[in-house]
């Protein structure tokens, strides 16, 4: 225990003493008082009260609702169950009906058809065939006036189709016009079917001859178009192989050559053949170079020494004319035993 000087009177005090003797001044703070707080208490108990009453609350309402679900379904099953009862009472009383008259549903078969509501008809008959009626001649009718429309629909199709091959042979005999319009005149003339006569077909031959010099002038267009601009992309490339070897430190010379710059060359010094391998193999730069249409990869160590890697790619003038169809004369079919007859 020591003395110390009282912060108020300045009156010598032992350091443990609550308070200082001669003025009363307060030294030690009373300790806090350990019983809980009656407030947070009571606000925690009221919390779990409510939580455990929306629990039940929770748990009532998935027990109504599931409930209410159960008696839905039941209340539907019964409606259409019920529903299914009328229906089927109604068809028998139809049956029935039918039995002593089927006259009526007859004529309205008969209405049908001639009307060429032949799905509507089919119903009809289908009602008499449950009350033990004979409709095949009904039928008989009703597939004739079937395989009818089919034909016509077939002949209306075959009409626009000539229409659509006549408009691509006759587009071909514009000399102004050929070589703009060849792919929609060649498109249309390859509707050509083995069902057509061959007149046709030696017409369509005529007109491909036509077109075919258009789509080759344009196919030499496009392979000019595309060597200019995969020989730029190379270019664009040895570029950017260059700056990304400065940037990882590393000194070496890229450059391509021979014609379009179609061969890529990398020079090098302090690097062996083996860190050149996994690089390669590390960023892909093969098949990049591939996709790019160069043919050969050379890496040169400067001593003589490196290797050689040949590529496979798609030529450019091949990638080109691949873009264009190739319009090729079609094979004019023989005509059938039957056509030969006639």
């Amino acid at each position: 225990m020591a003395l110390l000087p009282c912060p108020e009177c300045e009156q010598p005090i032992s350091s443990q003493a609550p308070a200082c003797p001669h003025c009363g001044y307060h030294l030690i703070a009373p300790p806090p008082s350990k019983q809980p707080n009656k407030q947070q208490t009571s606000m925690t108990s009221i919390g779990c009260a409510a939580l455990f009453v929306s629990m039940l609350a929770c748990c009532g309402i998935g027990e109504v609702g599931s409930c209410m679900s159960e008696r839905e379904q039941a209340k539907k099953a019964e409606e259409q169950a019920a529903q299914e009862e009328k229906i089927q009472a109604k068809r028998d009383a139809v049956i029935k009906d039918l039995k002593e008259d089927p006259q009526p549903m007859v004529d309205k078969a008969e209405a049908a058809i001639k009307a060429d509501d032949l799905p509507k008809a089919r119903r009809f008959l289908d009602t008499l065939d449950k009350a033990g009626f004979d409709t095949s001649e009904h039928r008989v009718i009703i597939k004739q006036r079937e395989e009818e429309r089919a034909a016509e629909r077939a002949a209306k199709a075959r009409e626009e189709r000539h229409a659509e091959i006549e408009a691509g042979i006759a587009a071909t005999s514009d000399k102004k016009t050929r070589c703009d319009t060849w792919q929609t005149s060649w498109d249309r003339m390859r509707k050509l079917t083995n069902d057509d006569p061959p007149e046709l077909y030696k017409r369509a031959n005529a007109a491909i001859k036509l077109i075919a010099r258009c789509r080759a002038s344009e196919v030499k267009k496009l392979e000019r178009e595309q060597v200019k601009n995969r020989t730029a992309a190379r270019v664009a490339y040895v570029d950017l192989l260059d700056r990304a070897f400065l940037e990882d430190n590393m000194d070496v010379r890229v450059k391509a050559y021979s014609t379009n710059k179609t061969k890529l060359k990398l020079t090098y010094v302090f690097f062996s053949n083996r860190v050149w391998v996994k690089k390669v193999t590390d960023t892909g730069m093969l098949t990049e170079a591939e996709k790019l249409g160069f043919t050969k990869v050379h890496f040169d160590s400067g001593f003589g020494e490196g290797f050689v890697y040949d590529l496979d790619p798609v030529p450019d003038k091949e990638r080109a004319s691949l873009t264009l169809p190739d319009p090729k004369p079609f094979e004019i079919p023989e005509p059938s035993k039957e056509d030969a007859a006639e």
